[in-house]
């Protein structure tokens, strides 16, 4: 995935995070984001406390 499409989608995800998503295990299994799993700021949005 190039660095723009990155981006995007870590900014989609935030947003939808912001709305209310929570599946937070989904997300980090979930083939779909499988580029972005390995990507520090994928792994802030969905760090657990």
């Amino acid at each position: 995935m190039r660095q723009v499409e990155t981006a995007e989608a870590l900014e989609m995800l935030k947003r939808a995070i912001e709305a209310g998503y929570s599946n937070v295990d989904w997300a980090t299994r979930d083939p779909d984001f499988a580029c972005l799993h390995g990507d520090p700021e994928f792994l802030k949005l969905f760090a657990r406390p």
